[in-house]
């Protein structure tokens, strides 16, 4: 009796024991934390794993942290410190395609008096010939600071023929080319940057007169471009900026050295505010900027430039084009001086002008874009009858190679 008795006791507390064993197994399961394992390959429709099936329920999980709206600490990876930017939003921006006005300047040679037969008949006084300005600020420049290279190139057609019929000139087929060379380069942690352009002109013209027409090339002006970012958005590419453009007198006194014309040359100042807005794929961006003569007798314009385009993405990493962007922009260019073109008694007479300029860029990669573009004035006397342009920029640095800011968003400036 005694020894069942004790069997039963020993029976009880092994019991016992296996279930206060298997009860333990269960807590940690449920409770512990479980190292990081290697993914095992699901077994086979029939295969037989060895293991038996599962009897308990999946171990419960703690629900993902969340992180505030904006704090980009959570796209930190702890083991590399490099930034997770798999979901960052693309911003895309692309420099203004821009205008540049004709000033006219003057000439002597044969012109002609009304009723008068041209030759004999004609008498030596003035006529007007085209001159451009060196440097304007929407021409092939974007609002925000950024490191390029950039090479330009511009054709005018028929220029200020409208003014030299008016005044029975006798200068006919009048054309301008001008190749731009540029570089952009910032500082203060990108905020800021500091630019130099130099223009190459080329006018021809044909005339009846000998000494008055023909082709004439020379080096323009050197711009010195001083840009700051006031307020820049990384994550959506949106920003105001102010800048100071500088242009000298280093090139000739005429444009293109051009013989027998006279116009005003002198240091000038271009004050300007830029901006840019993204919403989507569509964007808005211009310029405001007063060119300022350092002399009163040459005449203080006003100019104000707005673009609006949309940016259609290639989302192939790979393509050649990644982005076309088609562009259309208003030029409204107002003399605050010498206003009229049509004033023989002032060689700084220039007319209001505005200027519509469609066209398109291709982001050529993640470091470069083409665009090309037509510009026509719509007001008279028109500075000429069709200006065609096309610009190749080139990105360098952090910040031109389309990779992603410091949050993470890409930039592409």
């Amino acid at each position: 009796m005694e020894v069942a008795v004790r069997r039963a006791w020993v029976l009880l507390v092994v019991v016992l024991l296996a279930t206060l064993d298997a009860g333990a197994l269960q807590a940690d399961e449920l409770y512990a934390v479980q190292p990081p394992t290697k993914p095992t390959t699901p077994a086979k429709p029939g295969q037989d794993t060895g293991k038996p099936p599962p009897s308990t329920p999946a171990p419960p999980t703690r629900p993902p942290q969340t992180t505030p709206l904006g704090d980009q600490s959570a796209l930190a990876a702890p083991t590399t410190g490099r930034l997770d930017i798999s979901q960052a939003p693309e911003v895309t921006q692309t420099v203004m395609l821009g205008d540049q006005i004709g000033i006219p300047g003057i000439a002597f040679g044969m012109r002609n008096i009304p009723g008068i037969p041209p030759f004999p008949g004609a008498i030596k006084g003035a006529i007007l010939v085209p001159s451009i300005r060196s440097f304007k600020v929407s021409e092939d420049e974007a609002p925000m600071p950024q490191d390029r290279v950039y090479f330009g190139f511009n054709y005018w057609d028929n220029l200020n023929a409208a003014v030299n019929r008016r005044f029975g000139s006798d200068l006919t087929n009048m054309n301008a080319y001008r190749e731009t060379f540029g570089v952009e380069k910032t500082f203060l942690n990108g905020d800021a940057s500091v630019g130099l352009r130099l223009p190459l002109d080329t006018l021809s013209a044909d005339s009846g007169v000998p000494g008055i027409a023909g082709t004439s090339t020379d080096i323009g002006d050197l711009t010195v471009i001083l840009k700051l970012a006031l307020l820049r958005d990384q994550q959506t590419g949106n920003g105001l900026s102010v800048g100071l453009a500088i242009t000298t007198p280093t090139g000739p006194s005429t444009f293109a050295g051009f013989q027998n014309v006279v116009q005003e040359h002198e240091t000038r100042l271009q004050p300007f505010l830029g901006y840019v807005y993204h919403w989507d794929n569509f964007f808005v961006h211009g310029f405001s900027s007063i060119d300022v003569p350092t002399q009163s007798s040459d005449v203080t314009i006003l100019y104000n430039d707005v673009g609006i385009g949309y940016v259609y993405r290639n989302r192939c990493p790979d393509a050649l084009i990644s982005a076309v962007v088609p562009t259309f922009e208003v030029h409204v260019n107002t003399p605050l001086n010498h206003r009229g073109a049509l004033n023989f008694n002032d060689i700084a007479g220039t007319a209001d002008v505005v200027d519509l300029t469609m066209g398109a860029t291709l982001e050529l990669g993640r470091r470069a874009t083409f665009a090309a573009a037509i510009v026509t004035p719509v007001t008279g006397p028109k500075p000429y009858d069709l200006e065609v342009l096309a610009q190749l920029n080139i990105r360098f640095g952090a910040r031109g190679c389309g990779g992603r800011s410091s949050n993470g968003a890409r930039m592409l400036e």
